[in-house]
């Protein structure tokens, strides 16, 4: 009876190290299988925006155990057909892997948000921008400007200066035809043929923008700079010229008013106003720094 327990121990036992056996050739098999990546072959350097061909790639093997996440920033070898023939975004060196980075194109339509409240819809605004005062190129699209406006007579009124105040002569009306009020003399009395050179007073209550004031209008998420939807390096590795770099689509939002009639939002047309205002006049920008990505 003891005999038949020890064999059942002894085959238990077996059954156990031949899984700890199994488990153990098994990892060791994962790290010495390979994962093949796109690598730029030695001594050789693709300039930005030439084309990428064959000769220029080698293989670089990589233990899949040690490979990890690398194939969502690297292109495997599997799929190099499919980056043979395109223009690389910045300029690549021997010894090194080809980066999705590294094949970036440019993106060909605006970017706005779908899952927005009903009655709301994002669009985009066109700003003239100072070029004098500010370097669009610097600016990248997803960047946040707040514009710099011109004060206007429907935001700050400013009361009329005293010489525009009606006088106790004025409240009282016009004098009667042929008298004067004592101590004053008589109104000169234009030659015939000519215009009486008194030039009319504005009412007391008309409104003046105040010469040199400022405001703040922002901030606003850039779209694009121009025809540019990405950046700059992406443009040019792509031979694609920059245009209209003077002009900054930013995002604004359109809203449903009880008429059930698109208006854009306060700040937007706020915005919109001003440039109607001052013929279009290209406004300063103050970039906003870019959030810290976490790592």
């Amino acid at each position: 009876m003891k005999g038949i327990q020890g064999l059942i121990i002894a085959i238990g036992l077996g059954i156990v190290g031949a899984l700890f056996n199994f488990a153990y050739l098994y990892n060791k098999s994962q790290e010495t299988e390979n994962e093949e990546f796109i690598g730029i072959a030695p001594s050789v350097t693709v300039n930005r925006g030439e084309v990428l061909r064959e000769e220029h790639l080698t293989a670089v093997p990589i233990p899949r155990a040690l490979a990890g996440k690398l194939k969502d920033f690297a292109f495997l070898w599997s799929g190099r057909r499919a980056e043979i023939d395109q223009r690389v975004a910045r300029t690549l060196t021997g010894g090194s892997l080809l980066l999705r980075s590294d094949m970036e194109t440019p993106r060909l339509a605006l970017g706005f948000s779908q899952n927005l409240k009903p009655g709301i819809e994002e669009t985009a605004l066109g700003v003239p921008v100072d070029s004098r005062r500010g370097v669009a190129s610097l600016i990248e699209p997803g960047d946040m400007v707040t514009f710099i406006v011109p004060g206007t007579a429907s935001e700050s009124p400013t009361p009329a200066s005293s010489d525009d105040e009606p006088t106790p002569a004025d409240a009282a009306g016009p004098a009667a035809p042929g008298k004067t009020e004592p101590g004053k003399p008589e109104p000169a009395k234009p030659e015939p043929g000519k215009t009486s050179p008194l030039k009319p007073v504005p009412a007391g209550n008309a409104r003046r923008s105040s010469p040199g004031s400022l405001a703040y209008l922002g901030p606003f998420k850039v779209l694009s700079i121009g025809n540019r939807l990405g950046s700059t390096e992406v443009m040019r590795a792509n031979r694609i010229p920059q245009t209209q770099e003077n002009v900054l689509n930013v995002l604004v939002h359109l809203e449903r008013d009880k008429d059930n009639k698109w208006k854009l939002e306060p700040e937007a047309e706020r915005l919109e106003r001003i440039l109607e205002e001052n013929n279009n006049r290209p406004l300063t920008f103050l970039p906003h720094p870019r959030a810290q990505k976490s790592e």
